[in-house]
């Protein structure tokens, strides 16, 4: 079992399409790296960073870019083999 305490600055909210959406930033017990992850309204996991950062400003920024990019992301249906939005 991992435990993972959370200082109160690791949550970073931001609204989504007029939902309230967060991430939360932690450090690992196991490896000592940096993760992210995204969190819903309902606080159910929709995403989280691929990999670890050794530095806390990494995961930061990693996640600066998921929400600078995120309106504007395409969608790609790997069934169809094509983009649909």
């Amino acid at each position: 079992m991992i435990l993972i305490v959370l200082p109160m600055w690791a949550v970073i909210t931001f609204i989504y399409r007029g939902r309230h959406m967060y991430f939360i930033l932690y450090k690992s017990v196991d490896d000592s790296q940096w993760y992210w992850q995204c969190r819903a309204d309902n606080h159910e996991p929709v995403a989280d960073g691929a990999e670890g950062y050794v530095n806390k400003e990494d995961a930061l920024y990693g996640i600066k870019r998921v929400k600078g990019n995120a309106a504007t992301a395409g969608i790609y249906d790997d069934y169809l083999a094509k983009w649909i939005v």
